[in-house]
């Protein structure tokens, strides 16, 4: 490799690698940014996951309320039906099973919802730390891509230097290599 050759592929190697330089750098500042405006809300939901208590006492009372309200309404029909024939037989056993039936449902109800708060706890959860794992993950490509380039360039200086007569090679072999790393920092 001539002198001039190797002249002009130090500049264009010193180029690119400030070129990709540049370009993560500037990733790095946008993963940091976002990083930095979802960081206190993942945080929260990983301390705070779910419905809070005052939303699930809400939820439970209103089911418990729509419960006793049906089981109220059937109760009334019976005491009227009896009053309206003057036929109480069969009504305390009537009641009692309706009651029973009620306890039933209320403790279903409960027990159901109970599930469905720990699953809404957990599934938020689990998608925060999906979350800050796609924040941390997600820069790791760019930087590959833009340590590979500058790596690429140092390497083909090595292996062209023994081969007389490829200076227009190097400059075509420089431009490759930087141009290999736009497409993956989302410039090509």
């Amino acid at each position: 490799m001539g002198r001039a050759d190797k002249q002009l592929y130090n500049q264009q190697q010193s180029q690119q690698m400030a070129a990709n330089n540049a370009l993560m750098q500037q990733e790095l500042a946008q993963r940091n940014q976002a990083q930095a405006a979802m960081m206190p809300q993942l945080q929260s939901i990983l301390a705070h996951p779910g419905y809070t208590p005052a939303q699930q006492q809400s939820i439970l009372g209103n089911t418990m309320s729509a419960l006793g309200g049906s089981f109220g309404d059937a109760q009334q029909q019976m005491a009227n039906q009896a009053a309206r024939t003057g036929n109480s037989a069969g009504f305390l056993p009537a009641e009692e099973e309706m009651g029973r039936e009620k306890a039933r449902d209320m403790t279903s109800a409960a027990a159901g919802l109970t599930q469905q708060f720990a699953n809404a706890g957990l599934n938020q959860q689990m998608q925060a730390l999906a979350d800050l794992g796609n924040l941390y993950n997600s820069a790791a490509p760019v930087l590959n891509a833009a340590l590979g380039s500058n790596t690429n360039l140092v390497g083909d200086q090595a292996r062209l230097a023994g081969i007389p007569g490829t200076g227009g090679n190097l400059t075509l072999g420089g431009l490759r290599t930087g141009l290999t790393a736009l497409p993956l920092l989302g410039l090509g």
